[in-house]
């Protein structure tokens, strides 16, 4: 027969291995989902900020090895916003709604950005030359 305190010793040893190796599952798995997150902030990190705003944030990003570009568009309370999953027929798409001026203040820094004031027909926002411009 055994004794009533080596079996309470017993189950609490089991019990303390089961409480480290669940511990050090989760240790485990959180230390790489932080190594993830870095990894993911870090490449978001090297974009270039192209404009900020109290409603926005746009930042740009150039790759250099297969000469692609991404753009990082944050938006701090939208109006409305939708996620639709890509299906058979069509791809994931994104639906943001904001504030016209928060989209007019995203688009005038994002042609600045780039140079394609010409494609938009000439200076944009309160330039020289806009008609937006009092002094024009």
């Amino acid at each position: 027969m055994i004794h009533p305190m080596v079996l309470v010793f017993a189950i609490i040893t089991v019990l303390g291995i089961c409480f480290a190796l669940i511990y050090l599952s989760i240790h485990l798995y959180t230390r790489s989902e932080d190594k993830r997150l870095a990894l993911e902030r870090d490449q978001y990190d090297t974009a270039v900020e192209v404009a900020t705003g109290e409603d926005y944030s746009i930042r740009h990003q150039h790759n250099e090895e297969d000469q692609s570009h991404s753009v990082y568009l944050s938006i701090t309370g939208p109006k409305s916003h939708g996620i639709e999953p890509a299906t058979m027929g069509s791809p994931a798409s994104v639906r943001i709604e904001t504030n016209a001026e928060v989209m007019d203040e995203m688009a005038i820094a994002w042609i600045r950005y780039r140079g394609l004031g010409g494609a938009v027909g000439g200076p944009v926002g309160k330039e020289l030359g806009s008609p937006e411009n009092p002094w024009t």
